[in-house]
This record gives C-alpha cells, structure tokens and sequence, in this order.
C-alpha cells in the first residue's frame, strides 16, 4: 500500500527512502527467524527500517548488528545474497548450527563477528577469499564440535558436552583452513 514514486526497480519506499527490496527480505526473514528478540526490542530505537544511516547505503544493507539479542536460530545462507553487506556483527547470543559455507560469497564483508554463540562444525574452508575482511570473530563457539547436547549444557560453552567432534567425522578437517592465510587485510 505504499507509494514506490521515485525509487527504481527492485526498490520500494520506506519513510520517504528507497530499499532494495530483496536486501529487505533478507533482513526481515532473518528477524522473523527469532520472534523472541523481536519481544525483547531486536531493532534499536532509530536502527528501524531503511531510513538507518549506518545499516543503509543507496538501498543496499551494508551493515547487520544483532549483539547481545537473545537471536537463537541458524545463521540463514540467503545472508549471503547480501552483496553489498560490509559488516555483519552476530556477537553474544545464542545462534546454533554451522556457518554456512556461502558466507564467504560476502566479497564486501570488512568485519564478521560470530563470537559468543553456540555455533558448531568448521571454519568455512575458503574463506580465503574474503579478500576485503579485517576483522574475524569467531571465538567462545562451539567450532570443532559437530553435535552438541544441549541438555547437558544449555549454554552450548561445555565442551566436555561435545557428542561427535570433528576428528571423528568427515564433514570437517577440525583445523583452520589454510586459505585464512590469503586474507592479507586481516588483523
């Protein structure tokens, strides 16, 4: 029901600024993903929307940062579609399964911090081809650990409630992967 006057293709308008429609959707199925942080004030105040000078740029969403949300879904493999994103910032919640392995499709990505989670698996084997990352978080994880019982540890930091690590499966080679060394802006 809103006017699309002005905006080009693809794009619709939110309090008077244009969004690229599909980064939109993106980001609203992601939050639809966790209907509790949504209770708990998911979005801060004057982060809403497209009109955020800092997680919009021309319509494109440069910059996601859910700290500290109470977010407890997987990390969706469409965020790879976000290709103009820069920073995607996940610290502090209680996020589950891997990283998905499309997540190095992010070309732009500069910071990704996945830190404090109960993220488990590996580190995506090319991530080596980040080439604009500098910043890279992934500690207080579960990484190295492919299924984890959760009744023995709720908070997903025991390690000792690690079922099938990864030296004792396929799915993952349970080091950092060698391409880490071709991130060249990486601190």
């Amino acid at each position: 029901s809103q006017s699309c006057a002005g905006c080009p293709p693809s794009h619709f308008m939110i309090d008077g600024y244009c969004a690229f429609e599909s980064d939109y959707s993106i980001l609203q199925d992601f939050i639809n993903l966790n209907p509790q942080s949504i209770s708990e004030g998911l979005i801060p105040e004057k982060a809403y929307g497209a009109t955020n000078p800092h997680w919009w740029e021309g319509g494109r969403i440069v910059e996601i940062s859910f700290n500290h949300k109470k977010l407890s879904s997987t990390i969706p493999n469409n965020l790879s579609e976000l290709d103009s994103l820069k920073i995607l910032r996940l610290t502090g919640n209680s996020l589950v399964g891997q990283i998905p392995e499309k997540i190095v499709d992010l070309s732009e990505l500069k910071i990704l911090k996945l830190n404090s989670n109960r993220l488990i698996g590996d580190i995506p084997e090319n991530i080596g081809i980040m080439k604009s990352l500098d910043t890279l978080w992934l500690d207080n994880n579960n990484i190295g650990c492919f299924e984890y019982d959760y009744e023995c540890d709720s908070y997903g930091k025991n390690r000792e409630c690690c079922l099938l690590h990864c030296n004792q499966t396929n799915n993952c080679n349970s080091t950092i992967p060698e391409s880490i060394t071709y991130l060249n802006e990486l601190q």
